[in-house]
């Protein structure tokens, strides 16, 4: 990602109002009491709202997590894209 193709986390997440709204525990359980869904994610989902409620930035989050899991920098951010997505779709 170039710095003028730079994206803001809440380009991809929910706004950031709504992921500082949610209850997360450390197990993977979400709560939303305004909607009053909830919904499960494993230990990474977790890190994964956890930065993306204190990073502005996406590829800030992606070097927290390419630095964090043995995985390439590319697939970080298809996996980032899609979980962000799912969210999206949970959370309205």
């Amino acid at each position: 990602m170039t710095a003028r193709e730079r994206l803001a986390t809440r380009d991809w997440f929910p706004d950031p109002a709504v992921l500082q709204r949610l209850a997360v525990s450390e197990t993977g359980f979400i709560f939303d009491p305004v909607s009053g869904q909830s919904f499960s994610t494993g230990e990474t989902g977790v890190a994964v709202l956890k930065l993306a409620r204190n990073l502005a930035w996406l590829d800030e989050v992606i070097d927290c997590l390419t630095g964090e899991y043995d995985a390439p920098r590319g697939q970080i951010e298809r996996d980032l894209q899609d979980f962000a997505a799912r969210l999206k779709e949970l959370i309205k």
